[in-house]
């Protein structure tokens, strides 16, 4: 079974679907009939995933099999990353996608039964994925500011246990109709790009929510953030945005900011949430930076990130 003996699962109890316990259950009596040493820790709160990941790198774990959505994968991957900057060598994380979304999942494609699981863990190879920051703290895919993170704000008051996609309908309907869009000022880079009210998307891969290709440029392999900015006063605004995104048409059209950079700095004279990779995060100011090729991840052998592949900027790194 390769060289991976050590196997450390991180479980999310409450992550989006029920039944990921049978899920979770069937992949480790797979791994310990295959003579693997398997040790499994769930989360409480907010932070234990990172520990747990960070303890598992450190321990010398061969793989981290992760099961939960974005924002427990945010953490399994800042754990590792904090391992790894100690001078230790990186244990690669599997994905047991059991979140709602599940965006990294997908895009990497690593989802199906515990048999096609343990075939990646077995026989998939490992690609190293930009890690975003926001104020040092890692996170993989998407920082959304303003009428996103109240959303994300008012599911989270609400939720209990398990959610779906449903769960959102009542928190973004509410929203659509009280939000007031604040003023920001956004910095790509040094330079200022962006002076107004308006909702601000910073982030690492294309897939969003339902599939939207918001970030539609962004890869985890090219060294860089994608910034997108939509100019919104109302809900007028917000609508037409929300028809562009659908269609596929948002980028270059009016009201609308699409840059790439290294370092993006956002801030506001009043209160803006921000979320990251779907969960709440501190309010602005926000300062937005790259680690190039800092996440392990386990992927299909014959796996190549087509959606949004550059083999100039992407080849060495995968």
């Amino acid at each position: 079974m390769n060289s991976r003996r050590e196997i450390h699962f991180i479980v999310n109890p409450v992550s989006g679907r029920s039944g990921s316990r049978a899920l979770v259950g069937r992949l480790k009596s797979l791994l310990s009939g295959d003579g693997c040493r398997i040790t499994i820790k769930e989360t409480r709160r907010g932070g234990d995933c990172l520990e747990y990941a960070r303890s598992a790198a450190e321990s010398g774990a061969d793989a981290l099999v992760v099961a939960g959505g974005d924002g427990t994968l945010c953490e399994a991957a800042g754990g590792v990353h904090r391992a790894r900057v100690q001078g230790l060598e990186r244990c690669p994380i599997l994905i047991v996608a059991t979140g709602t979304e599940n965006l990294l999942a997908k895009y990497l494609d690593v989802r199906g039964s515990a048999e096609n699981l343990r075939q990646i863990l077995r026989e998939g190879r490992e690609v190293r994925l930009d890690l975003a920051t926001r104020d040092g703290h890692p996170f993989l895919l998407v920082a959304g500011i303003g009428f996103d993170a109240e959303v994300v704000r008012r599911l989270s008051a609400i939720r209990q246990g398990h959610i779906s996609y449903l769960s959102y309908a009542a928190p973004l309907w509410r929203t659509f109709w009280s939000y007031r869009h604040p003023q920001v000022t956004v910095e790509a880079d040094g330079v200022i790009v962006f002076e107004g009210p308006g909702l601000v998307f910073v982030g690492n891969i294309p897939r969003y929510a339902i599939g939207l290709r918001l970030l539609r440029n962004a890869s985890p392999f090219d060294g860089v953030l994608d910034l997108c900015v939509f100019e919104c006063r109302g809900h007028l605004g917000l609508i037409r945005h929300s028809v562009g995104v659908l269609l596929g048409r948002h980028i270059g059209s009016e009201g609308v900011v699409y840059r790439q950079a290294r370092s993006i700095r956002v801030w506001s004279d009043t209160p803006v949430g921000v979320e990251i990779d779907g969960d709440m995060g501190n309010p602005l100011p926000a300062t937005f930076e790259i680690l190039p090729a800092a996440a392990p991840f386990l992927v299909a052998p014959g796996w190549s990130p087509a959606e949004s592949f550059q083999p100039s900027t992407a080849s060495s790194r995968v």
